[in-house]
């Protein structure tokens, strides 16, 4: 008896730029393969202050929801079944995203002895089934003059200074800080490279135009009348024009490396602790600045945590304490600070 076809199941409930990264990468495999594509695209949980993320039928052209688009129900039947752990597999197979990271989908095919085509990949993005309030906006993003040699910034923000998403830890290792940020920029301007910086937020874009020129991913977003679901898309669009990628850990920074082979950068790996320390301190100090309390608290925070433990615990007053403290002092309500706190006052004692 003829099996029934394979289906590759993309299941994702996070921001966009994860979702569109295992869109991309699922619908590479389905076409590569011969499989099904299905997808699952919650939207329920999610609001602007959040997450850009608008309902599937609103994002993608009807023919597309009709075809591939799946409800929670059938996606949860669909997980069920067994999983593609190899490409020889004679039963009805799912390829689940939510367990399809990069390094898995590469490992696959390399097992088939299958390099991952980027060019391809290139192709599915820029041509993905989206809605025609979406579709001009790849289209215009592809149009902009980008030098050959442009690196991008992506500094993330928004939720993750200001909003609900800074009470936990496991969210500010997306963040590029305005102050490593205003380092980098000056040093891509002295190496004579065009620099293209997405920020969200005001007050980060107003403090980096005081230390360079560099060009705003929002001033070409200007004369578009986009809302923020459509500058979403736009901004990483224009991201995957870049050849070098700076960020922390940002799902756009991902889908660009992985789009357009762009060489992606996390900012931890271009400094060394203590000099992201250092560079924080140093604007922090800075009385030309003028960061909201939020935003201060933040900075201090990443500051405390990116010094060393055992070379603070010598110095009187401790300078991780002192950090920790004043973050929570400028942002009373939030639990993170004084949970860390507390976390450095026990390391303290068992330091030797």
């Amino acid at each position: 008896m003829k099996s029934e076809r394979k289906t590759i199941l993309v299941n994702r409930a996070d921001g966009l730029g994860q979702r569109l990264k295992y869109l991309v990468s699922g619908m590479y495999l389905a076409d590569l393969l011969g499989f099904d594509f299905k997808l699952h695209w919650p939207d329920s949980t999610y609001s602007e202050q959040f997450h850009s993320i608008v309902s599937s039928e609103d994002f993608f052209e009807p023919e597309f929801v009709q075809r591939s688009i799946v409800s929670a129900k059938e996606a949860a039947i669909l997980s069920k079944l067994p999983r593609l752990d190899r490409l020889e597999s004679d039963s009805r197979t799912v390829l689940n995203a939510n367990n399809l990271k990069g390094i898995f989908c590469n490992k696959l095919l390399s097992e088939a002895g299958i390099e991952p085509d980027v060019s391809k990949m290139s192709e599915i993005y820029w041509n993905l089934p989206l809605h025609d309030n979406f579709r001009w906006i790849l289209d215009n993003a592809r149009a902009f003059a980008i030098e050959d040699n442009a690196t991008a910034l992506h500094l993330r923000g928004g939720d993750i200074i200001y909003g609900t998403y800074r009470h936990f830890s496991r969210f500010q290792n997306k963040v590029l800080p305005i102050s490593v940020a205003k380092l980098l920029a000056r040093e891509s301007h002295d190496a004579g490279k065009q620099l293209l910086v997405f920020a969200q937020d005001a007050e980060i874009i107003r403090e980096l135009r005081k230390t360079s020129n560099c060009l705003m991913a929002s001033d070409l977003a200007a004369d578009l009348d986009l809302d923020s679901n459509q500058l979403a898309l736009f901004e990483m669009s224009l991201l995957m024009r870049c050849k070098t990628v700076i960020s922390g850990n940002s799902g756009f920074a991902e889908i660009s490396a992985l789009v357009t082979g762009a060489e992606m950068k996390d900012y931890r790996t271009l400094l060394p602790a203590s000099e992201i320390a250092a560079t924080l301190a140093a604007d922090l100090a800075d009385s030309s600045t003028s960061y909201n309390d939020l935003h201060r608290a933040f900075l201090l925070y990443l500051q405390g945590s990116y010094l060393n433990p055992r070379q603070a615990s010598d110095a009187l007053p401790n300078p991780i304490i002192e950090s920790f403290s004043e973050a929570w002092r400028l942002d009373s309500s939030n639990g993170l600070y004084p949970f860390m706190l507390a976390v450095q006052h026990s390391a303290c004692g068992e330091l030797d």
